[in-house]
């Protein structure tokens, strides 16, 4: 089943068939009520541009793991 854009809570979700079609109204909804979406899945989505012209001008975002990786504890 489609997620509905008119649902109370927002869904990301591109593999669905009425993102793939126009994903604009999901990423509106996500703008106003999540901006900074964590989708559950390892990642998480940025729809302001102020935001994300911050993570990849700034410092505290970065690919370099030696820096910024945090040990953890659960691996295997």
């Amino acid at each position: 089943m489609s997620a509905s854009v008119t649902d109370p809570t927002p869904v990301y979700n591109p593999f669905d068939p009425a993102f793939r079609a126009n994903p604009y109204p999901f990423y509106d909804v996500l703008r106003d009520q999540a901006p900074a979406f964590d989708t559950g899945f390892g990642l998480v989505v940025l729809t302001r541009y102020s935001d994300v012209s911050h993570a990849l001008r700034s410092t505290d975002f970065s690919r370099d793991i030696d820096t910024n990786a945090t040990p953890r504890d659960d691996a295997i």
